[in-house]
């Protein structure tokens, strides 16, 4: 997680020449698709995107939660 903060910081920092797009992407679903659903024009430049996607994984039924 710690790479994925600084990762962020430092797209944040170049905010004027890149774009940070989080997206949950569907099943099926292509990445113009996923462009197109969180308002991206088509036209927008490639090089300056940054796409990370976030994968949802449902907990194991029978896990037991960590104790600190």
């Amino acid at each position: 997680m710690k790479t994925l903060n600084s990762r962020i910081s430092s797209l944040e920092s170049r905010q004027h020449e890149t774009r940070l797009v989080v997206w949950y992407k569907d099943e099926g679903e292509s990445l113009e698709q996923c462009l197109k659903r969180n308002g991206i024009p088509e036209d927008y430049p490639r090089d300056r995107l940054v796409v990370l996607e976030v994968v949802y994984e449902p907990p194991v039924a029978d896990a037991r939660p960590c104790e600190s």
